[in-house]
């Protein structure tokens, strides 16, 4: 009987990878392949694995800063040199077939099953917080908003989020609940510009049986509900002036009334609200009161856009194909390098609702392989300007293209205009550089360097 086995295969060239992976899934085995550093990051920390296979040098590192980085001891890693098994070495290195390769770690598997050790658990990085409630922090602006909203976390004060729609301010607001001491209490959520306002009030603070035409008996509101939790209450910046006034008396006696009832009702809950809307605007405006935004506003969070959040727009992207392979069963593996940077210049008007709404509909139509630039909506290909004909080689002459191909080089030259249009937007800051392109500051000197870019 084939050993099952959960294996993660890294492998910057699909050609050889691909074969693999196939005779191994034939094997009764589950394999993630990843072609770069930082997607193999993304999938060991969203699952286990029994074994890594993984190619010495990878476009954005090698398989030492792979290990270094998931902070692990896997069972057995393939390398080109300093391997602690020999004779695995031998054998992948020399022009084996993919069928006897797969054979050959299926051995190597079986003394591993028998002694059935655990498979190892990858961490979750302290800059990748909250994974599996869809938070990627891993840019800087990011990273920033996190830090703040875990340390209010910790405090009772209420929080007003603020940013674009589309950025994810309901989900920050559940990291927050859930890293606070009312985590195991009620996260209570409510769109105050989804419900007109004759509803909104009985919704929040619930009525009395009597209260108006209809209501044939009581009812608690999400107030009453998130007792002693945590209650967001998104788009606040569209409750109308009648309302504010009581939620303001809710923020400052912590007690209300329900609708059609001269019972007050004490409760002790955690307010954070989040609004798209420049609330000072609408205080000079006269249609939101300032002293409540006083309140709302004690310790305030705005979320960045998702085109200021570099890197974080790949992340997303790859969490969301793992969550999409897993809940739908498709085996959508990465985005195409090439297709990446169309990604990384889109201006996502949507942010990150939008990408999550672009990945789905990709996964759903193609089900299987990388997503390529021929999959992508028409509006995100016109933003990037490809080559006059439609050349996706833009270092390549036609004649070459025609006749023969240079991969290396040709990688090589993408990564290079990749490394110097970063430089140019960092203002030839290294440190901010290596992190947008996902790679060591070590790595990305030594490659100017080599390469003569310095």
């Amino acid at each position: 009987m084939a050993i099952a086995a959960n294996i993660l295969l890294i492998d910057a060239d699909a050609d050889r990878s691909t074969p693999l992976a196939d005779a191994l899934q034939q094997q009764g085995c589950s394999v993630t392949v990843s072609h770069r550093r930082f997607d193999a990051i993304d999938q060991a920390n969203l699952q286990s694995f029994n074994l890594l296979l993984c190619q010495a040098q990878l476009p954005d590192g090698d398989w030492q800063e792979v290990v270094s980085d998931l902070n692990i001891t896997p069972h057995v890693i393939f390398h080109p040199a300093d391997t602690p098994i020999d004779a695995a070495m031998h054998a992948l290195c020399n022009d084996l077939s993919s069928a006897e390769k797969s054979s050959f770690i299926m051995k190597l598997l079986d003394p591993l099953s028998r002694n059935a050790p655990p498979a190892y658990e990858a961490k979750v990085p302290a800059n990748a917080i909250a994974l599996d409630n869809q938070m990627v922090a891993n840019s800087v602006a990011m990273q920033k908003v996190t830090r703040m909203a875990l340390r209010a976390a910790k405090t009772k004060s209420s929080i007003l989020i603020t940013g674009a729609t589309g950025t994810g301010k309901e989900v920050m607001a559940q990291l927050i609940h859930s890293q606070s001491d009312r985590a195991a209490l009620p996260f209570v959520a409510i769109n105050c510009g989804a419900i007109p306002e004759e509803l909104l009030e009985s919704e929040l603070f619930g009525h009395s049986k009597g209260a108006f035409t209809g209501a044939t008996q009581s009812r608690k509101g999400r107030f009453q509900i998130a007792d002693k939790g945590t209650i967001f209450l998104d788009e606040i910046g569209d409750m109308s002036p009648k309302l504010q006034v009581k939620l303001l008396r809710v923020l400052q006696e912590r007690c209300f009334e329900p609708v059609g009832s001269h019972e007050s009702i004490e409760i002790d809950v955690r307010i954070i609200a989040a609004t798209h809307r420049n609330l000072a605007d609408s205080i000079s405006q006269g249609t939101f009161r300032e002293d409540l935004y006083y309140r709302l506003n004690v310790i305030p969070l705005e979320l960045p856009a998702l085109h200021e959040r570099g890197q974080d727009i790949l992340d997303l992207a790859q969490f969301f194909i793992h969550q999409l392979n897993a809940s739908m069963g498709t085996t959508i593996v990465g985005i195409e390098p090439a297709c990446q940077e169309i990604f990384l210049n889109y201006p996502w008007p949507g942010n990150v609702r939008e990408l999550s709404n672009i990945v789905e509909r990709i996964a759903v139509l193609k089900g299987e392989g990388f997503i390529t630039a021929e999959d992508l909506p028409e509006k995100m290909r016109d933003q990037y300007e490809l080559p006059i004909g439609g050349n996706l080689f833009p270092f390549a002459p036609e004649s070459t293209i025609a006749e023969q191909l240079d991969m290396k080089k040709l990688v090589e030259d993408f990564e290079n205009q990749l490394i110097l249009s970063a430089l140019e937007k960092f203002d030839g800051n290294k440190k901010k550089t290596a992190d947008y392109l996902s790679m060591n500051r070590t790595t990305l000197i030594e490659k100017l360097k080599k390469r003569g870019l310095a």
